[in-house]
């Protein structure tokens, strides 16, 4: 499983906006989706997209949505779902100011993810090498 799928994302049947990373470097059919008139709908994806938030908005406000954000990832990764940042957006001020009146939050916007399971049944997979090939356990010399 690839960290960026390099398929064009409009192509990609879902109600989320994806990012396309690899734009411009696609061949040109890989931009035309097949068109089979008789081919049945495709599934389409339906991610949830969960903020995450603090009342404050200092420093310590940031640590600890950070800390809860670990937390929510790891439980996320437990369960075999997929988590997604898509926290670019909040980065500038106005589109965080904007996003607080228009969803009426109490609250300050820190995290947006995009959480869902995998169509296969591998679970959350990532590109990196198993803990044996990084890590040894030795016992402790007494």
């Amino acid at each position: 499983m690839e960290a960026v799928p390099s398929g064009d994302p409009h192509a990609r049947p879902s109600d989320w906006l994806v990012r396309d990373f690899v734009v411009g470097q696609r061949e040109a059919h890989d931009f035309l989706p097949a068109a089979d008139p008789d081919a049945p709908p495709p599934e389409v994806e339906r991610p949830t997209v969960l903020l995450m938030g603090t009342t404050g908005d200092d420093v310590y406000d940031w640590l600890q949505a950070g800390r809860a954000l670990g937390r929510v990832l790891l439980r996320a990764t437990a369960a075999g779902v997929a988590a997604s940042p898509l926290t670019q957006a909040l980065d500038w001020p106005a589109t965080r100011t904007r996003m607080q009146q228009r969803l009426a939050l109490v609250g300050h916007p820190q995290f947006l993810l995009r959480m869902g399971y995998p169509k296969d049944d591998q679970g959350a997979v990532s590109g990196r090498r198993p803990v044996e090939d990084v890590l040894r356990f030795e016992p402790a010399s007494g």
